[in-house]
């Protein structure tokens, strides 16, 4: 594979995740996780467009959704992920929702509270090794500008 080829990085996505998906066994229970975590996260989106809509009252929109479809829509969400969870709890919808959260912890301590493990910087560069890939100009440019 080399740098310059367009499709590499994401060959190499797709075939870890395919190798995931093959793992999972049966295309049903496949549909099924993968709907209580998408609906799981839809419910999230719309509970953050609640919230910012009162934080951020004057903040410019192009496009201002009417409230009713955000709150109608979490507590569709949140339907469809507790009702799978009453019927027929399942160990594998505690896994979707560890891996879920376990994302928003990283990314509150990555994001907001800016600490960085020190591997950092290694996996980094495993990565982009791994696949093949090498960070644009724009990425290093706006770094610099931060250091």
């Amino acid at each position: 594979m080399d740098t310059s080829e367009i499709l590499n990085s994401p060959a190499v996505a797709i075939c870890i995740l395919a190798i995931f998906y093959i793992l999972a066994g049966d295309t049903l229970t496949l549909i099924d996780y993968m709907g209580f975590a998408t609906w799981l996260f839809l419910a999230f989106v719309q509970l953050s467009v609640i919230i910012l809509r009162f934080k951020m009252k004057d903040a410019p929109r192009t496009y201002k959704v009417p409230l009713p479809f955000p709150i109608l829509l979490f507590v569709f969400g949140l339907t469809l992920v507790i009702i799978p969870l009453v019927n027929s709890p399942q160990i594998q919808f505690l896994y979707a929702a560890l891996a879920i959260f376990g994302g928003l912890v990283l990314y509150l301590l990555i994001v907001v509270l800016r600490k960085t493990p020190k591997c950092m910087g290694y996996l980094t560069v495993f990565f982009q090794l791994m696949l093949d890939v090498c960070p644009t100009t724009t990425i290093a440019k706006d770094e610099d500008k931060s250091a």
